[in-house]
């Protein structure tokens, strides 16, 4: 009799020795998939960061760095026309305090600092110019930015709307990224009252690149 349980035992558990392991739930991948998107989100909100410490440290950006101290300049007409105000250092406050979800939103921001800009200041003025040329600084590392991570990582889309859209666009969703927003040009007709405070000559056309904003030593 012992001999017989003995058989049957070691028999039972031969069955399950080369087993393969368990496969993991869906719940497991999806969560698994989940954290990575996030990590990639989190990546891009890093990269559009550094942008913008490229964009502070170029020798020209001293007007778009702190707060348009308009009562001091006597311009007070500019919050009856600017409405949101936002400067360079406002949005890296903002970054460090986890404001922004995605790097989109910080782009936002950043769009909307020229665009003031461009709106107070007239059309072809040496402060016009200038937000003209850092904008087109700021989209060509933006473009790059978006075709790196994608669009829907870029501005925090969860996983399975990113999937749909690019079902839907036929994977052509990130090269829309640099457009996905419009981007309103300024106000025509107004003096050049922002001059006092900053520059008085445009950009030369060689600085028009991030990879020659770093100020020389």
């Amino acid at each position: 009799n012992f001999q017989k349980i003995y058989v049957i035992t070691m028999s039972e558990d031969s069955s399950h020795h080369g087993s393969p392991p368990p496969s993991p739930s869906p719940s497991t991948t999806s969560s698994q998939n989940t954290s990575s998107h996030q990590q990639k989100v989190t990546a891009s909100l890093t990269n559009i960061s550094q942008i913008l410490q490229t964009l502070q440290a170029h020798p020209e950006s001293t007007p778009f760095l702190a707060p348009v101290e308009w009562k001091s300049l006597q311009l007070y007409d500019y919050p009856k026309i600017i409405k949101k105000m936002m400067d360079l250092g406002t949005i890296e406050k903002k970054i460090a305090r986890g404001k922004y979800k995605c790097a989109g939103e910080v782009a936002e921001d950043i769009r909307l600092v020229w665009r003031n800009c461009k709106t107070y200041n007239a059309d072809g003025s040496d402060f016009y110019l200038l937000a003209e040329n850092f904008s087109e600084m700021f989209e060509e590392e933006w473009g790059k930015l978006v075709k790196e991570f994608g669009e829907g990582v870029v501005w925090g889309m969860d996983e399975e709307d990113v999937t749909a859209e690019e079902d839907a666009d036929g994977g052509a969703g990130a090269a829309a990224g640099s457009s996905r927003h419009s981007h309103p040009g300024g106000r025509k007709g107004r003096s050049n009252s922002f001059a006092s405070s900053g520059r008085t000559t445009p950009l030369p056309e060689s600085s028009n690149t991030l990879a020659n904003m770093t100020p020389s030593s």
